[in-house]
């Protein structure tokens, strides 16, 4: 019987998710993390603060941004909205030179993040002057970051970091690319995740927690001995609806949580378990929460 952590230590896993994961699921699922992750920052107040920095060192200043495990981009293509709504709304011409940058370690997740951007920069929504460059994604592990040290002052990672085999190293890699007094903000799924169904039902073939911080203190304590110095850890929750047809396909993209010759009966024992009667045409609700960690360098 293997751990139920391993399933998502393999490129290919997320190479197969990519297709099922698409932006629209990515929301579905993610947004409302999304958004929590992206509240903790007061990004008016953050841009005023590297303004009078500017003018107390005489010299430009930079607001540099990264994503971690970034998927398809609903971080960092959010953050961007953020910050350049917050620039726009400035009085003064003059503002930090700002960047946000996206990572993960698929291919296929990257590919689908440029795809987006490609969208994004030929649609007609976007300012004709951006103040804020577009997004940058690269294709890299967060447990090697290849950064150099004290580069950013902001980053993100939505349910990303629980996934690493080795998670103190992706820590340690999270503090050592801030810049001092930089700020970390990472959440990680609890036993309410939107697994928790398939993984009771197949219990028979794996054992442990589905994922790796699920325990608020653990999580506190790895991010502590990662040598933040300022750590604190929140739980939030949230509900969402979802059509059952599609939360079964997603759950197909997990090859090695359900077999392909084992998804029929799959489906069916799921549907008995949300009481499904119609797959094709009912929705079913997902309860999930998240501890969410506020971290300082």
């Amino acid at each position: 019987m293997s751990q139920a952590t391993d399933i998502f230590h393999t490129k290919q896993h997320w190479e197969n998710k990519t297709k099922f994961l698409n932006h629209d699921a990515a929301v579905r699922f993610l947004g409302f993390y999304t958004d929590d992750l992206l509240r903790r920052v007061d990004f008016d107040q953050l841009i005023q603060q590297k303004i009078s920095e500017d003018q107390h060192h005489n010299q430009p200043s930079n607001l540099k941004c990264l994503d971690i495990a970034c998927g398809t981009g609903l971080v960092t293509f959010r953050l961007h909205s953020q910050l350049q709504q917050a620039i726009s709304k400035l009085q003064s011409s003059s503002h930090p030179d700002i960047s946000v940058e996206g990572i993960d370690f698929s291919s296929t997740m990257i590919q689908g993040a440029n795809e987006r951007l490609l969208e994004l920069s030929n649609s007609s929504h976007v300012p004709q002057v951006l103040e804020v460059s577009l997004p940058k994604f690269y294709e890299m592990d967060g447990q090697d970051l290849k950064f150099p040290d004290a580069s950013f002052d902001l980053i993100f990672s939505n349910m990303g970091v629980l996934f690493y085999p080795d998670i103190p190293k992706g820590l340690s890699e999270i503090h050592r690319v801030l810049k001092p007094n930089g700020k970390a903000f990472i959440n990680a799924w609890t036993e309410d995740n939107p697994s928790k169904v398939p993984l009771e039902i197949q219990r028979k073939t794996l054992s442990g927690p589905l994922y790796s911080l699920v325990e608020a203190q653990r999580f506190m304590e790895l991010c502590e001995k990662a040598g933040f110095s300022s750590v604190s850890i929140e739980t939030v929750q949230a509900r969402f609806k979802v059509p059952f047809r599609n939360y079964a396909e997603l759950m197909k993209s997990n090859k090695d949580l359900v077999k392909e010759d084992e998804f029929p009966q799959f489906v069916q024992q799921l549907a008995e378990r949300f009481g499904v009667k119609n797959m094709d045409e009912e929705e079913i609700e997902i309860c999930t929460s998240a501890h969410v960690a506020s971290l300082v360098k």
